[in-house]
């Protein structure tokens, strides 16, 4: 857990980076990140999609050196950001505290996770801006349409009223019904995004782990519990967007997801390798 934030906050820039936290040692697929997918890694297709979102800049938080030598020949920001951190969310936290996201600290900070091949550069943006959208909350995620009979295990969602009011492993009610096309579709499938008012993810970072977090181990379920307000984009699909790779199937049933005009990632030219 991160200890030891003051309450003196430093003045707030208006870059937006984003994030994406990346180690190896997965626990149902060690080394998911560094696999092939689509021509590229796992790791560098999502690398690209933040990229072309043009956001703000990409910086990958790397929890071991794996990571790191994998990035050498890009042009990808790396950070080392070690530690025995519970989630991404916590890791992101550190890398603020330390500077690693640059002086003055950002108003807001983008988490895309390292393993999520669905999201969209379109989906990166609009999460940024269902934040911007709701002042009152402090996290902003985004959840697809999906008419599948069963979510397979995948993070549902319910909401009300514009945010999102729980998270699960489990098949969750969505809790409102969807409009015109997916009027018959049966759950809000998640899609691992998220968008942070700075100072409040500081101050949860700091928290220790509710009881819903440990047993669901979903990172976003620390604002639930602690009353927080999640803004939701809500997609009408397709189910894809919330395709993520938390297993070697998942890797082979995503390979499709791969779009040829999802530019490669930039890599330093010979000159600059040299350097």
């Amino acid at each position: 857990m991160i200890r030891g934030i003051t309450a003196h906050m430093p003045s707030l820039s208006s870059t937006i980076p984003v994030c994406i936290p990346a180690r190896w040692a997965a626990r149902r697929f060690p080394g998911k990140l560094l696999s092939p997918w689509g021509g590229k890694t796992v790791l560098e297709a999502v690398i690209a999609t933040a990229q072309e979102s043009a956001i703000g800049p990409v910086i990958v938080l790397a929890a071991d050196n794996r990571i790191q030598d994998a990035l050498a020949k890009t042009d990808v920001q790396v950070e080392r950001v070690a530690g025995d951190f519970l989630n991404g969310s916590e890791r992101i936290a550190a890398a603020l505290r330390g500077g690693q996201l640059g002086r003055p600290v950002p108003q807001l900070v983008v988490n895309l996770q390292g393993d999520a091949v669905g999201a969209t550069p379109a989906l990166l943006r609009s999460t940024v801006e269902t934040l911007r959208a709701h002042p009152a909350a402090t996290l902003a995620t985004t959840a697809t349409w999906s008419a599948e009979s069963s979510p397979s295990g995948r993070t549902t969602v319910r909401a009300s009223g514009g945010l999102a009011v729980d998270f699960s492993r489990r098949a969750l009610d969505p809790g409102i019904a969807g409009a015109g096309d997916v009027r018959e579709q049966r759950w809000l499938l998640h899609v691992g995004l998220y968008a942070y008012r700075t100072q409040d993810l500081l101050t949860l970072a700091n928290q220790a782990p509710g009881a819903r977090e440990l047993e669901e181990s979903l990172e976003q379920l620390r604002w639930i519990e602690n009353n927080r307000s999640v803004a939701l984009h809500i997609e009408a699909g397709p189910s894809s967007l919330a395709h993520a790779i938390d297993s070697p199937e998942d890797l082979g049933q995503s390979q499709s997801l791969s779009e040829p005009s999802n530019p490669p990632v930039r890599r330093r030219s010979s000159d600059q390798s040299r350097r």
